[in-house]
């Protein structure tokens, strides 16, 4: 298993790298995990602050399919927020995707749901192809 999520070690290193640690709100914002996590779920967003909403939204959402909050885990493609709320380059989604996989391999979900065009390219690691229409509901290695 993968070290504990954190904000120390090898994960400051790249968030120095992108350019959006010295002058995010928050930075290094780590994936929300519910107490009592079962690991049926993790949702990929974008970034912090975009996120916030939609997850309130997407959680409802489960919680009307019967999936109890206890199953879904939440982590952003990027760990901090943009400037102006803008969407995360290429350079900053590699530079936070050691950490994106770092949160996969260590909550081991059984399924895993990418939302949008930034989590796409962040599990693909390909910058020229983020067509989320194209892409929908296609496995990704």
């Amino acid at each position: 298993m993968a070290e504990p999520l954190s904000n120390a070690g090898p994960t400051r290193p790249a968030c120095v790298a992108c350019g959006l640690w010295g002058g995010c709100v928050s930075p290094g914002t780590l994936p929300f995990i519910p107490k009592g996590y079962t690991g049926q779920l993790l949702v990929v967003g974008e970034t912090p602050r975009k996120d916030e909403d939609a997850r309130g939204l997407l959680r409802q959402l489960l919680r009307d399919a019967g999936v109890r909050d206890v199953g879904v885990s939440f982590v952003p493609t990027v760990r901090c927020q943009p400037p102006k709320n803008g969407t995360p380059t290429m350079k900053q989604i590699r530079c936070c995707r050691p950490f994106l996989l770092m949160a996969i391999d260590t909550l081991a979900p059984r399924a895993t749901l990418g939302m949008g065009g930034s989590a796409l390219r962040a599990f693909t690691n390909d910058g020229e192809d983020a067509n989320v229409t194209r892409s929908r509901a296609r496995r990704i290695p």
